[in-house]
């Protein structure tokens, strides 16, 4: 009845270690010997106990976590590929609630139910989450996974109800294994007794039990050695990570790190604003992570800012937000993840940026509105089906100088879409299996009329436009920071048409009208918000000798300027209160989950 391969998939807990005491990463048990003794409880198995597959467990709880050291009997494991492993939790330390746990007394709240798998230094523990649902003290297997059978009274933070944390790793060390879960998010009816619960363990093979602890001797009354699970007091002392809501917006905080990832909103919220830094009790979180499943379901949300510091947004994180329109993937983020972006519908065009390298499993599957996509610099892989059923597609900008790899079905059914790629590369594209199946064409800056340098930067963007030279082969544009650091040079021919890219690079380019205009237009992106740069034409003869330098300067409009609390909004209704927000060079007040403008006008 128990259905393993579901458990596969459900990482429900987070068990990597941010900034907690026990650190499930650095192939050491050290730090156990540094724990607090009276916090930290044992069992071992005796030595005639009636089963023997657990050596010994220890386990120490601090105000985030549960932390286990398990020591298995490997003599006892005959499938060490295949060993499951089952914790039991009385999450109220109360007889009043719960069921039936075979071994141990019948209380118990929670079960988590997974799989260790041995992989050299590491070791995998991805569990899934029951919650008992029979009769208080019943026996049988009365317990439903609240990721697919819940109420919305179940759900805390769209954690348990919508599915994973991310991807998790524990550790196996010395023939033991170390693994850590993140205790707020397992939801009981009976809630969480803050100052002590009950753990016990148990592991299988072909589903019988070969090793339980807590156990005792086994008697002619008690053949199994049955007994009370351990009690674990919580250690209050060590508050290291939080989950909080900040405006509307839930937070995994690490106090360690001073981070913070985004895991789901509070209410209904058609604009998301992602701030960072935010600050909560006195203490500056950078926002790095959007955790799976974070805004999942999440229809009504029509746009989203991201910050800059954002490095991964996770599996599921975006899945049938179907009012989003577009997004800017942050020059920062590394990966996008597995279903990321699923069946968001009503998206019509995404800009991933030059620090993406990976685009994940079904990651844009079913946007059937979209028609552009522009894949950055750094992107090397685009995973199966991570387009398959976006059939409006119609172009796609690519600037790796190396073709990126696509696996099966990433594009699929697409067959009329225009490739447009720097003019250096076209070759190469051409002749590549999958792209030069499709039409490739050089990707060129726009034609228009101009007499001098202009710019027009945006929170993440800048329009750059520029004059034609008279006797001009190359045009070499180059954008700078304040420190001197060089954020793209991008080189284009005497038509327009983009030859090469170095370091970063542009958010779009258009197909080149006939040479000899008199100026070009392109965009950059990528820019950080609140930023200063300087930005060079050059125009060279075919001898490469400088004939024209034009040189101006430019700020980005901060994409979130820090929140002023407390103002007086008086001439919104009611003369409630609100907050100020910067955004594109605009003064906004947000004030019950709605925004206004300076006239106290809502901005729908």
């Amino acid at each position: 009845m128990r259905k393993l391969f579901t458990l596969l998939f459900a990482n429900l807990l987070c068990m990597m270690p941010l900034g907690a005491s026990i650190n499930v990463t650095d192939n050491s048990l050290e730090d156990w010997n540094d724990l607090p003794a009276e916090y930290v409880v044992e069992a071992t198995c005796p030595a005639d106990g009636a089963f023997l597959g657990l050596k010994s467990v220890k386990v120490y709880a601090d105000a985030s976590y549960i932390n286990i050291l398990v020591e298995p009997n490997m003599d006892e494991i005959i499938d060490k590929d295949w060993v499951p492993f089952h914790v039991i939790i009385d999450t109220d330390n109360s007889d009043a609630t719960g069921g039936y746990d075979e071994f141990m007394d019948a209380n118990a709240d929670i079960y988590i139910e997974g799989t260790l798998y041995e992989q050299g230094s590491s070791v995998s523990y991805a569990p899934g989450v029951y919650k008992w649902w029979g009769e208080v003290g019943g026996k049988g297997w009365a317990w439903r996974d609240p990721s697919t059978e819940h109420t919305d009274e179940d759900c805390f933070g769209f954690i348990i109800c919508t599915g994973q944390l991310q991807e998790t790793k524990s550790q196996f060390v010395d023939g033991k294994f170390e693994i850590q879960i993140m205790r707020e998010p397992l939801l009981s009816d009976a809630g969480w007794n803050e100052d002590e619960f009950g753990i016990g363990f148990d592991i299988q093979q072909n589903w019988s039990s070969v090793g339980v602890l807590p156990q005792v001797s086994p008697t002619e009354d008690n053949p199994n050695g049955k007994t009370n699970k351990l009690k674990v007091r919580i250690n209050h002392n060590d508050n290291i990570v939080k989950i909080a809501t900040l405006d509307g917006i839930k937070y995994f905080l690490d106090y360690i790190a001073q981070t913070a990832s985004v895991i789901g909103i509070d209410g209904a919220n058609d604009n998301i604003i992602i701030p960072s830094p935010l600050t909560k009790d006195n203490v500056s979180f950078s926002v790095t992570n959007i955790r799976d499943n974070a805004f999942k379901g999440c229809t009504g949300i029509k746009s989203i800012s991201l910050p800059n510091t954002i490095t991964n947004i996770g599996e599921h994180a975006f899945q049938d937000c179907t009012g989003l329109t577009s997004i800017i993937i942050p020059g920062s983020v590394i990966s996008i993840g597995r279903q990321t972006f699923f069946r968001c519908t009503g998206l019509t065009s995404v800009t991933i940026s030059n620090s993406v390298t990976n685009i994940g499993l079904l990651a844009f599957y079913g946007c059937n509105s979209l028609t552009n996509i522009l894949l950055g610099t750094a992107v090397e892989v685009v995973e199966s089906n991570a387009f398959s059923g976006c059939n409006a597609i119609q172009t796609i900008t690519c600037y790796g100088q190396r073709p990126p790899t696509v696996n099966d079905y990433a594009f699929e059914y697409l067959p009329n879409m225009i490739i447009y790629v720097p003019a250096d590369y076209l070759a190469t594209y051409k002749e590549h299996d999958f792209w030069g199946a499709y039409d490739v064409r050089p990707l060129g800056a726009e034609t228009v009329s101009v007499t001098e340098l202009v710019v027009e930067p945006t929170t993440t963007t800048v329009d750059v436009v520029w004059p034609s030279v008279s006797g001009a082969a190359t045009y070499e544009l180059v954008i700078k920071d304040q420190k001197g650091n060089v954020f793209c040079t991008l080189i284009f021919d005497e038509g327009g048409i983009l030859k090469q890219i170095a370091f970063s690079a542009p958010s779009r380019g258009n197909t080149p009208m006939q040479p000899q205009v008199a100026g070009f237009s392109f965009t950059v992106t990528g820019l950080k918000g609140g930023a200063e740069y300087d930005v060079i034409i050059t125009a060279k003869d075919n001898n490469g000798d400088t004939l024209d330098t034009q040189q101006t300067s430019f700020t980005t409009p901060a994409k979130i300027a820090t929140d002023i609390d407390q103002i007086d909004s008086s001439s919104l209704q009611g003369g409630d209160r609100g907050r100020l927000i910067l955004q594109n060079g605009q003064i906004f007040i947000l004030r019950d989950g709605k925004i206004y403008n300076a006239l106290g006008q809502e901005v729908k």
